[in-house]
């Protein structure tokens, strides 16, 4: 595993959350005492004074809230600060680094590993939705990234 899927794996064992069923925002949210609040504009991270909030847009649906929620809480627990201070190239590597880890949160590596996916990659897809609770296009990427890691690790030997 690399550093993300190694730091996902122990973060959410530390809480602990062992099985797809376990991942929701609430367990997650609470666990970090993280206060979520749902608006009518997009997902963003608030943490001031101590206290942090994500605010999700409230309009999506409950697999695009658990993207968006993997996302900010992803800045929550990788970087440190305000990011409208930030140069624009460090705003852009930290999105960058979030847009990586999400796919990671919301479906784990270890998690994806113990699951006996379907032959069929529309088949795979479908499952991944229902299990993790994310969207079909997520999906696809996230067992994209899965697929590829397992090539590039048969390739290296």
């Amino acid at each position: 595993m690399n550093r993300t899927e190694q730091h996902i794996q122990e973060l959410l064992s530390s809480i602990p959350i062992k099985t797809p069923d376990d991942l929701n925002i609430d367990t997650i949210a609470n666990t970090f005492n993280i206060d979520v609040r749902y608006w009518g504009f997009s997902s963003e991270l608030v943490s001031y004074k101590k206290r942090t909030k994500i605010f999700i847009n409230r309009d999506q649906s409950p697999q695009a809230q658990w993207q968006d929620f993997c996302h900010e809480f992803t800045h929550y627990s990788w970087h440190v600060g305000d990011q409208r201070n930030l140069p624009f190239s460090f705003y852009q590597l930290q999105e960058n680094q979030a847009n990586y880890a999400t796919y990671h949160l919301a479906v784990p590596t270890f998690m994806l590993e113990r699951a006996r996916l379907p032959p069929s990659y529309f088949d795979a897809i479908r499952m991944v939705c229902n299990t993790f609770n994310v969207e079909p296009k997520f999906a696809f990427k996230r067992l994209e990234m899965y697929r590829n890691k397992q090539l590039s690790t048969i390739m290296n030997y």
